[in-house]
């Protein structure tokens, strides 16, 4: 069977001002990241793992550390993929300094791809800023020949082993507390790692730290099928205390023994799944397992808008626009995969934001040219407006703040040229969409300058640029070109 990765979006239409929770996008500019042990680090296979980091902005300096090769740095332009073979595979040491740190100097995306013989497993990178201190441990999951028969776990034979924690530290000395049966208290010095055997008798449920750690979950050679193991890992999400709706993809539930992995308030629950079952609700983080996958769930109050679509070259890829999460089968149909990298949360018409348009209605009323400078010491521009989706844009986020707005009426960045009398933008963009009111504009003696009306169609009227009005100022967004 061919190698086929699919990758699964769930987008919305959100506005910043609305009351849906937005997502964190998972671009950053710090990142620290392990290869867990695939399989046996004994294993006579070389392992293929990579990183692959997208760059969001041009000319992007990336830097690639670890303890025993010498560092690499990259340049990088927005848009632009690069592979870093990762070769430092863990072993079952309960310590390790076997980790990279990924630095640069503006965001970038990162997955790990862990890959030897057939045994594949894809892992969304969560940048240093924005891990957690607080983690829920999921209840380790059935699976016929690793982890049942209950009582014939073993530490000696891969795939009889119990599954693991990796708590990952970044650069500060720091400590960090394992809760279960009894509580756990381990020191880590800057980027060093722990591993954590999870056994039923130690009940472990949580994983707190004074400074923020990034924790991996799985197994390095779970049962599948056929008497066959491989690896399964996932980074998981820092602890949610609400509880939330998570989308599960009916294709994703086809298989009669996927569960959800509930951490619920420090109480562990495994959760059957119908192919009947599109949504479930859940007081804290929930991860899908089914042979071969270990996947966070996305809460339907984190959906985004852009994300990156990221293929292994080495397979046909697929995408398929319904829920944010990304999925590969091996050769033997296995599936594995991570969520697809949001790079922003709040929908616009124009593209991908990597940072949002800036929208200010001022606090001093004047006079059309004075309102122009007013704007421009603010770095930002008195509104133009060519586009009818972004009059649109405007509008909808102005109708949402109308009654924090003292003004009804405000200048916009359009008036009249002194000699031709035609109307022009400031920022010189073709006038093409405009949105006149009834009757206006009127002849040159009735005002030069345009001005909005604030509520209802939100027209436009001329009027005398020496009119005391709020202006509207305006900075564009800064979007992801590929």
């Amino acid at each position: 069977m061919t190698l086929a990765p699919l990758l699964f979006l769930l987008l919305t239409t959100q506005y910043p001002e609305s009351t849906v929770t937005i997502a964190v996008d998972n671009s950053g500019k710090n990142f620290i990241v392990a290869f867990p042990e695939n399989i046996a680090y004994y294993h006579p296979d070389i392992s293929a793992n990579k990183l692959k980091i997208t760059s969001l902005y041009p000319n992007t300096v990336v830097t690639i550390q670890n303890n025993i090769y010498a560092e690499d740095v990259q340049t990088l332009n927005n848009g632009v993929d690069f592979n870093e073979d990762g070769t430092l595979e863990l072993t079952k040491a309960e310590f390790s300094n076997s980790t990279y740190r990924i630095s640069s100097n503006h965001d970038i995306l990162i997955y790990a791809i862990n890959d030897k013989s057939n045994s594949v497993q894809t892992a969304l990178i969560t940048p240093i800023e924005k891990l957690g201190t607080e983690y829920a441990v999921p209840p380790v999951p059935v699976i016929a020949g690793t982890t049942e028969p209950v009582g014939e776990a073993s530490t000696y034979i891969t795939e009889r082993g119990p599954f693991r924690l990796i708590i990952i530290n970044a650069d500060q000395p720091n400590v960090v507390t394992i809760t279960g049966t009894e509580e756990k208290t381990v020191p880590l010095n800057p980027y060093e790692l722990t591993q954590v055997w999870v056994r039923e008798k130690d009940a472990i449920s949580g994983v707190t730290a004074e400074l923020p750690v990034a924790v991996y979950f799985g197994h390095p050679c779970a049962v599948r099928h056929n008497c066959t193991c491989g690896m399964l890992f996932t980074p998981l999400l820092p602890a949610k205390p609400d509880t939330l709706t998570y989308i599960i993809p009916p294709e994703l539930t086809a298989a009669t023994d996927t569960v959800i992995l509930a951490s619920e308030q420090a109480a562990l629950e495994i959760k059957p799944v119908s192919p009947d079952s599109l949504s479930m609700e859940v007081s804290g983080p929930a991860v899908l397992y089914r042979p071969g996958l270990l996947l966070n769930l996305i809460p339907e109050q984190e959906f985004g808008s852009c994300y990156v679509l990221e293929f292994m070259a080495e397979v046909d890829g697929r995408a398929l626009i319904v829920v944010k999460w990304r999925r590969s089968w091996t050769n033997d149909g296995t599936v594995f995969g991570h969520s697809a990298p949001l790079v922003s949360a709040t929908a616009d018409f124009r593209g991908c934001l990597l940072s949002a348009e800036v929208l200010e209605i001022g606090e001093v009323a004047d006079g059309w040219r004075e309102s122009l400078g007013y704007c421009t010491n603010k770095s930002l521009d008195l509104i133009s407006m060519s586009e009818a989706d972004l009059q649109s844009q405007i509008s909808k986020k102005l109708s949402l703040v109308l009654e924090s707005i003292a003004a009804t009426e405000v200048w916009i960045g359009m008036r009249r040229e002194s000699k031709t009398g035609e109307w022009y933008w400031v920022n010189n963009d073709l006038v093409n969409a405009t949105n006149w009111a009834p009757e206006e504009p009127g002849t040159p003696q009735e005002g030069n300058c345009a001005m909005m009306t604030l509520g209802a169609e939100f027209g436009w009227k001329d009027e005398d640029c020496c009119k005391l009005a709020h202006p509207v100022c305006y900075k564009p967004p800064m979007l992801f070109k590929i």
